[in-house]
């Protein structure tokens, strides 16, 4: 039996135009009962599951980039940058650092490019510069060179916003499953037992 695009993970049902559904994944419109092709993702196995994620909790740069360019909260960089601290970043213990890090700084830049009058401008040059190349590191496999590239992004942008020196706070006690979101960090901590 084949499998069509009304039933893909990847169709989003809510954005029709002239009888098209804009598919997250491949990026441009199909009918809906077209048939599916080789990254269908049925939505059913999704649910039961709960294994893939089609929008999230905040990739803070990432997801103001995104922001400001006018890109779905589901768009694909969010999502491969997203499953890659999620499925690889937070699995491995020698990343906590760095995610703890970016729990506490990465909303700061988040606010502070929102507020820059150069925005788009920035927007695009992050972007283009840096969350492509790493999303095509993280595509290829090459987690090494996306963590290289994601690092420098956000040492330049503490750098930018005057970040540079902040002090990372390691006590705060954060669930695994929210490390690398900040999920209530500072207004739930966990407490030190």
């Amino acid at each position: 039996m084949a499998n069509y695009c009304s039933t893909c993970f990847h169709l989003d049902l809510e954005d029709c135009k002239y009888s098209e559904y804009y598919c997250l994944h491949h990026k441009k419109r199909v009918k809906k009962n077209a048939t599916a092709c080789s990254d269908y993702v049925n939505e059913d196995k999704v649910k039961s599951s709960g294994s893939y994620q089609r929008s999230g909790i905040d990739c803070y740069i990432t997801t103001i980039v995104c922001e400001i360019l006018g890109y779905p909260d589901d768009a694909e960089v969010l999502q491969l940058l997203r499953g890659f601290r999620d499925n690889f970043l937070k699995l491995n213990a020698q990343f906590f650092p760095m995610l703890y890090e970016y729990d506490q700084v990465g909303p700061q830049i988040a606010e502070a490019l929102r507020n820059d009058a150069q925005k788009k401008r920035i927007a695009l040059a992050l972007l283009q510069g840096f969350l492509l190349p790493c999303s095509i590191a993280v595509k290829a496999g090459n987690a090494q060179e996306a963590i290289n590239i994601y690092t420098n992004m956000v040492n330049m942008l503490k750098e930018k916003y005057g970040l540079i020196n902040m002090a990372v706070d390691y006590s705060i006690q954060v669930p695994l499953e929210d490390l690398g979101k900040a999920r209530n960090r500072f207004l739930n901590p966990v407490p030190n037992i």
